[in-house]
């Protein structure tokens, strides 16, 4: 079923997985534009502004996916899973997979920009696709947990993707936020600074355990509710 939704999804387009990059590139270059010329202000960073920003949508997209496809097959597959005994649980692990893949896809291309921007080499790169892993195993469990209502009711679906957007602008993906500011309680902002400290050599500066706690809370919750709603879910799409 995974190597089946590849296939399916990138044999419809002409780019293939150049698609994962695009829109993180559009929106670097598009605020690097409006920064330089001064229309929007944002606070000094570490990094080159335009791998702080490409950074950060390559880790949201990621986040975005983990939420989404999960749903999404879910609602594909939902009138054949009605019909044909087969375990719900594999088109979960599938769509889990293919968020994977599309995780390294995007941190082989930002380890491409960090050496084409020269930063100076540092063992702590080594950490960042644990950042990465750390958001989708945050965002899976909180599909897990959508995925039941989002069944049931097509609205719930379209709500998550509006939420996941907006979370974004109340997040430091496009631009730093203050660490006395309330939207530092966000536990993606802290997984989104150790990120970018690890790319320019320093220590963690964040605590990831909030992320860590809630994705342990939400994830066999979540995973059990699928279980229990799936009788309920069966009849509804008869």
């Amino acid at each position: 079923m995974f190597r089946a939704n590849l296939r399916s999804r990138h044999r419809r387009t002409l780019l293939g997985y150049v698609w994962l990059a695009i829109p993180g590139l559009v929106l670097a270059i598009t605020f690097t534009f409006l920064r330089k010329s001064a229309l929007v202000v944002t606070g000094d960073v570490a990094l080159p502004y335009p791998l702080f920003v490409l950074s950060g949508m390559f880790l949201w997209q990621s986040f975005g996916d983990a939420i989404n496809l999960p749903i999404q097959q879910l609602n594909q597959q939902r009138r054949f899973l009605s019909l044909v005994p087969a375990p719900f649980q594999a088109v979960l692990i599938a769509a889990l997979g293919e968020v994977l893949v599309n995780l390294a896809v995007r941190l082989a291309i930002l380890g491409v920009t960090i050496l084409a921007f020269r930063l100076p080499v540092a063992a702590s790169w080594l950490l960042v696709p644990l950042g990465g892993i750390g958001m989708v195993a945050f965002g899976f469990a909180l599909g897990l947990t959508i995925a039941p209502f989002a069944q049931l009711f097509d609205d719930i679906a379209t709500l998550a993707s509006m939420a996941v957007t907006f979370a974004m602008l109340l997040s430091p993906v496009l631009y730093p936020i203050p660490p006395d500011s309330i939207l530092a309680l966000n536990p993606l902002a802290a997984m989104l600074t150790n990120v970018r400290d690890w790319m320019v050599g320093l220590p963690a500066t964040a605590s990831v355990w909030p992320i860590v706690i809630l994705t342990l809370a939400l994830l066999v919750p979540g995973w059990l509710l699928n279980m229990v709603s799936r009788p309920h879910i069966t009849a509804r799409a008869h």
